[in-house]
């Protein structure tokens, strides 16, 4: 499935986070706050 297929390419990243998200080719319109958060915290945390 394409959740597998995500969950995969994020393990060849490193130091990656792989959240699923519901939705369609636009899905990062209904969860821009969710997504502009786990970005703003990751560079908080370098």
């Amino acid at each position: 499935t394409l959740i597998d297929s995500g969950k995969k390419i994020s393990s060849f990243i490193k130091n990656s986070k792989f959240y699923p998200l519901d939705g369609d080719h636009y899905f990062f319109l209904k969860n821009s706050k969710l997504i502009s958060q786990k970005i703003k915290e990751y560079y908080e945390n370098l």
